[in-house]
């Protein structure tokens, strides 16, 4: 969960494979499923239906625009919900007891970090990989 620059509050929802929007008041305002992927991107279709592809965490940038972590990629988003970019990777050595567990951003350095449980993955804010560090 975290609330934006406006006040909104954002949950990436894993049970229902989903990332939601609240006012400030707790009203509903969207949910961002794999159907409004597909819908926006007539390319992602499967993007959090996929057991590897349901949110895991999220973090809301200092331009408003929402990163939502997934067990192997990032999905950038604006905060009307419009598909902006995925940034995938490939961590070797990635299994089921070292899967993604945090996002955390840097906006200042323009570093995204992906905190794995032996490891932290550093990615540029465009995506780029900028290394890996801890036990591998």
């Amino acid at each position: 969960m975290q609330l934006d620059l406006n006040g909104y509050l954002w949950v990436a929802d894993t049970g229902n494979n989903c990332v939601k929007k609240y006012s400030k008041t707790g009203s509903w305002i969207m949910t961002i499923t794999s159907e409004y992927f597909a819908e926006k991107t007539k390319v992602f279709d499967q993007l959090f239906k996929l057991e590897d592809g349901a949110p895991v965490d999220m973090k809301i940038d200092d331009e408003g625009n929402v990163h939502v972590l997934t067990y192997n990629y990032v999905v950038k988003f604006d905060d009307k919900g419009n598909f902006i970019k995925i940034y995938n990777w490939d961590i070797t050595g990635t299994t089921s007891t070292n899967l993604p567990k945090r996002i955390i951003s840097s906006q200042d350095l323009g570093i995204i970090y992906i905190l794995l449980n032996d490891r932290i993955l550093r990615l540029s804010n465009n995506g780029i990989n900028l290394g890996v560090f801890g036990n591998i």
